[in-house]
């Protein structure tokens, strides 16, 4: 509902804003069903390395927005993306080797 005043939007200050849309639709589409796959894989698996997995999403979020928008990232922004990367990395490492009991989806 936030984001309905940007399909009218020009995107870039040119176009008849149906490049925004279509950045609109496909934010929403993979948003939702990127939520629809993590719900499912909290399901079947341990909470930590999945956690550390939706915290990438935002450093990749943050990466695609360099060559769709032309963002230019600062130093502070890069430093950041590192430290949830190296977090990540870090609790998907070190989780316990034992894999959680699956449940039936019945």
């Amino acid at each position: 509902m936030l984001s309905a005043p940007l399909l009218g939007e020009r995107v870039g200050g040119r176009g008849d804003g149906r490049r925004g849309a279509l950045l609109l639709l496909g934010a929403g589409l993979t948003g939702g069903g990127a939520q629809i796959a993590m719900t499912r894989a909290y399901s079947l698996h341990r909470a930590a390395p999945l956690a550390a997995l939706s915290g990438i999403g935002l450093v990749l979020t943050h990466l695609l927005a360099i060559p769709v928008f032309g963002d230019t990232p600062t130093l502070w922004q890069l430093g950041g993306s590192l430290l949830v990367i190296g977090a990540s990395l870090l609790l998907t490492t070190s989780a316990e080797t034992t894999p959680a009991p699956v449940r039936s989806s019945n």
